[in-house]
């Protein structure tokens, strides 16, 4: 289960770039890490899993945390494309895509007054819907009806008009 990540809010080019990048360490080439590193001892048992933890960030651009959401679009791909590579296989790939939830992230990323996180699911049911997934083999999941149907919208909304809900939504 590869779980650690973190996001700092505000305009990219008012962010620290170190803090940015350290965004990037930590959400994308730490999990590209262990999972390259532990897929060869996965592949070698009867049965395994990978729980891979993105966002419903991961599904459109979002200013003002544009790097978190670029990261989590990373994890998505990737989780996606290495659940396809392992078909046949004994082990299975989830993405689990949660929208806002009920941990410390907010704080720390400094969106604990976003109207965004007034409705957040709690920790216990988005990991809990996260474990049925992956034990289910799925490949992808989002958490919450509104979620999902946010995630959808997206695919089918003018980019723009994307852009300027998520604005209006992180501000």
């Amino acid at each position: 289960m590869n779980n650690a990540g973190f996001g700092l809010a505000g305009p990219f080019a008012s962010l620290p770039i170190e803090r940015q990048m350290g965004i990037l360490q930590v959400n994308v080439m730490a999990l590209t890490n262990l999972t390259g590193l532990l897929l060869p001892g996965l592949l070698a048992r009867p049965a395994a899993h990978i729980l891979n933890i993105a966002s419903t960030a991961g599904f459109m651009p979002l200013p003002n945390l544009a790097i978190y959401a670029a990261g989590k679009a990373y994890v998505v791909s990737f989780s996606e494309a290495l659940s396809a590579e392992l078909a046949g296989t004994s082990v299975r790939a989830t993405c689990l895509c949660p929208g806002p939830t009920d941990t410390n992230f907010a704080a720390a990323a400094g969106m604990n007054k976003k109207r965004l996180f007034r409705f957040a699911a709690s920790a216990e049911s988005v990991a809990r819907q996260g474990l049925e997934a992956m034990f289910a083999g799925r490949r992808r999941v989002v958490t919450g009806l509104g979620n999902r149907l946010a995630t959808a919208a997206v695919g089918f909304a003018p980019r723009g008009l994307v852009l300027r809900l998520a604005k209006k939504t992180l501000r």
